[in-house]
């Protein structure tokens, strides 16, 4: 029996969903939750996204989708198989930081770089309800971080280098010349 996938309205900048701090996802198990995580896939996909947290299609609670692949607003990013982590945290962040480039599909056509360590350790529960802990760097660490955000009412702009802000079109011409989104 093949799934029916439903594609998800995401929440924009102003929308009040965004701000609240988002509940502990219970039982990662149920049929609801599962859905949910198989149409936040999809839905980040037909977006061209490379992550989403379930605060951004109206559902507070604590899961967040990582599907890292090139796009055209990521073109060097890594081919990760998408993933869900529910009740995440980050145990511990590198020293080391680094700036990089930031969009969101709740604030659509706007980009800036933000400051975020290069490396972190996490710990998360997957799909089948297992904790996992691993070590996360480079663009996959950097959305993790921005998705975790979301889950606390935090928008990439309220920590971004607003110097650097750009509209979709000026930000291609800057990756365009320097041959890759750093």
């Amino acid at each position: 029996m093949k799934k029916e996938i439903t594609f998800l309205r995401i929440a924009e900048a102003g929308s009040p969903v965004l701000r609240k701090i988002a509940t502990p996802v219970s039982n990662p198990l149920s049929s609801d939750v599962q859905t949910l995580i198989d149409n936040m896939i999809a839905t980040c996909r037909e977006q061209g996204g490379v992550g989403m947290a379930a605060s951004q299609v109206y559902r507070p609670i604590r899961l967040m989708i990582v599907a890292s692949v090139p796009t055209p607003a990521y073109p060097t990013a890594p081919n990760v198989k998408p993933f869900a982590a529910m009740n995440p945290v980050i145990l511990s962040a590198s020293p080391k930081e680094e700036y990089g480039w930031e969009g969101c599909m709740s604030v659509p056509g706007i980009r800036a770089k933000v400051l975020r360590p290069a490396t972190i350790k996490v710990e998360y529960t997957d799909r089948k309800g297992v904790r996992v802990r691993k070590t996360l760097s480079g663009l996959v660490a950097r959305i993790f971080q921005h998705e975790l955000d979301h889950m606390d009412g935090v928008f990439f702009l309220d920590k971004a280098d607003l110097k650097t802000l750009a509209t979709g079109p000026e930000y291609q011409k800057i990756i365009a010349k320097k041959g890759k989104a750093k």
